[in-house]
């Protein structure tokens, strides 16, 4: 049997289940208040995964938002590169769970391709989202790698494993150094623990990787 073609999800269509998605968390508040013996914890807990899948559904939304948005004339007038249409998948792992996206991207004339949304957004090519690196790189500094997988998964309900956190805090270490030269305890912020600057062949995006978030 031939493998199912994944085709991209119009905004049209994301909005449509955005709003069924609303319905059902309607339709759960409901019935677990009418149930009498249903208890706050365990309503709680199938609230926090209900909201957890809408909010995926939303940043699918913005995704697609910016990717009909993108100019591509930037490279395109240069004459190097050839804009492909045909979707490329991938997967990002965000702290509300993991979110498939697609995008078009440019393959360069020399070889070499190049993801335009991927650039406009800051993602970089490890599948974790900015917020989920800050996150895990901010917990390994106060606990072991094995610890912030544990810490990570309470909240979270998944956790990049204890190799990838490594791979994370060492890769943004490595930049640590030039980030330090520049570095103003003047102006300083009790969050920001590291700027990263990232080449995507044309030029440079820094990321700054902030602390964790006040609900925590």
């Amino acid at each position: 049997m031939d493998a199912i073609k994944e085709m991209p999800l119009s905004d049209e269509k994301l909005q449509e289940k955005i709003q069924e998605k609303t319905t059902e968390l309607l339709e759960l508040c409901k019935q677990n208040g009418e149930n009498c013996d249903q208890n706050f914890f365990c309503f709680e807990k199938l609230l926090m995964t209900q909201i957890f899948q809408l909010a995926c559904l939303y940043i699918q939304y913005f995704v697609v938002i910016r990717h009909n948005s993108i100019d591509y004339s930037h490279w395109l007038e240069k004459r190097t590169c050839y804009l492909k249409n045909s979707p490329v998948f991938r997967t990002i792992k965000t702290f509300c769970g993991p979110v498939r996206i697609y995008r078009n991207y440019l393959e360069n004339k020399k070889g070499g391709i190049i993801y335009p949304l991927d650039i406009s957004l800051g993602l970089t090519k490890d599948g974790f989202s900015p917020m989920v690196m800050s996150l895990v790189v901010k917990l390994s500094t106060r606990v072991s790698y094995a610890t912030a997988v544990i810490i990570f998964k309470c909240f979270c309900r998944w956790s990049p494993s204890t190799e990838a956190i490594e791979h994370l805090v060492l890769g943004l270490g490595a930049e640590a150094s030039e980030y330090m030269d520049d570095y103003s305890y003047d102006q300083t912020n009790d969050d920001e623990i590291l700027v990263l600057s990232f080449n995507f062949g044309f030029s440079w995006h820094k990321i700054f990787l902030l602390g964790l978030p006040e609900i925590f």
